[in-house]
């Protein structure tokens, strides 16, 4: 999803809020059907788990933590619609990383999405007035929660989920946890080039010990390939490790500052061990709490790959993946092939409770390339602006990795 598309869903999403509010103020009371139709829903919520699995906390595109206390053992009030609306601004004013939006732009959202949580007349009409509030900021990552199975989606998972409807259709029969091919790692030899398609850094799919093995026993390869176009993204700690075989040691590859007045000591970390740091815990924790880290390649790694590199990107490489390629950019010279990534990139937490059951994920933190470039709202642009014939869902063939080392060479 590009950024003037995702701009005009936003204003689009704003506009169904101010049409809500002006009705909530002319008939007075508002029947909770109209508030819903009013609001912005997902037709494909339902499609964003693989098939055969009911919690969210198994997609392999999302880590989700829900809050605990259900609606449904607490009757509707709209003093406590108001507490949820009240909890989730607080949240928002006190991690969103971005002041000249929270002082310019959000006073007079924060007034409309008042104005609409006053209105509510059940809980599923504050769960979807909590979406309009989630979908109202201007940021990728950023979702609400709630017991009912809707808005269970940040942006990245539902550009992803969008375009697999396919994929996600060829696994009718599958196991709960299988994941599609499309998002496995896989890697071939075409010629003297080597060829690794990355589809994640996610800890628990980043294959390390294979991703060692091949290029290690491809060392005397003329130049590596790595297809990040539908990389998910993940990591801090598994971009490091990449990094670190690719770049060497000790070199610092982004930086995260909490808000923009953050002071104190720089924190200089390096690559957690996949064993400690389960589903980012360890990633999320150290930015958490932590006014401005240097993250930094690992002091020791396991081989130095020193082969010519070109890295395949496209508009669905995201989050970690556009760092990754960014950071590989301005620390190994590769060259760097396909289009723009998407340019959701900012780190969120999903454990932002607003109560009743409803909660918020919200990017916490500001991240920063080596050279201080962010990528937010606007990904990161290849040397080669090249529209590959091979879908992003499958490896790329060697007659088109020929024509593209044409081009290079």
């Amino acid at each position: 999803m590009s950024a003037r598309e995702n701009s005009s869903r936003k204003n689009s999403q704003l506009f169904n809020m101010e049409l809500a509010v002006s009705l909530a103020g002319k008939i007075g009371l508002i029947h909770d059907t109209i508030i819903l139709l009013l609001m912005r829903r997902n037709p494909d919520y339902d499609k964003l788990y693989w098939p055969g699995q009911t919690d969210p906390g198994k997609n392999p595109c999302r880590s989700q933590i829900m809050p605990t206390e259900s609606p449904i053992n607490s009757s509707f009030t709209t003093d406590k619609a108001m507490e949820v609306f009240q909890k989730g601004c607080v949240h928002i004013e006190s991690n969103i990383p971005d002041s000249a939006y929270l002082q310019t732009k959000w006073p007079e959202t924060k007034k409309l999405l008042a104005t609409l949580f006053n209105s509510t007349k059940s809980w599923q009409a504050v769960a979807s007035a909590l979406e309009s509030l989630a979908s109202s900021l201007p940021f990728s990552h950023a979702y609400s929660l709630n017991p009912f199975g809707s808005g269970l989606t940040d942006k990245v998972t539902e550009a992803l989920a969008s375009d697999m409807t396919d994929e996600m259709a060829d696994m009718d029969d599958a196991t709960p946890d299988a994941t599609p091919a499309a998002l496995q790692f896989s890697w071939r030899l075409y010629g003297d080039s080597l060829y690794l398609r990355i589809p994640s850094f996610k800890v628990q799919s980043f294959p390390w010990n294979d991703i060692v093995r091949v290029l290690s026993e491809n060392l005397n390869c003329r130049r590596l390939f790595l297809d990040l176009r539908l990389n998910d993204g993940g990591s801090f700690s598994e971009v490091g490790r990449l990094l670190g075989v690719l770049a060497g040691p000790d070199i610092c590859y982004c930086e995260t500052i909490r808000t923009e007045h953050e002071t104190g000591t720089v924190l200089d970390v390096r690559p957690f061990r996949q064993e400690e740091n389960h589903n980012h815990e360890m990633d999320v924790k150290t930015v958490s709490e932590n006014g401005h880290t240097k993250w930094y390649t690992p002091s020791e790694n396991p081989l130095l790959w020193q082969s010519p590199i070109i890295l395949l990107t496209g508009s669905r490489t995201y989050s970690c993946g556009e760092l990754f390629a960014q950071a590989a950019m301005e620390i190994c010279s590769p060259i760097s092939a396909g289009t723009t990534t998407a340019g959701m990139v900012l780190p969120a937490r999903d454990d932002f409770d607003c109560g009743y059951g409803f909660g918020l994920c919200l990017p916490f933190a500001r991240i920063f390339t080596p050279s201080g470039l962010e990528l937010e709202g606007k990904g990161m642009s290849p040397q080669l602006e090249i529209n590959f014939q091979t879908p992003d869902t499958e490896v790329m063939p060697g007659v088109e990795i020929a024509s593209l080392l044409g081009m290079i060479e």
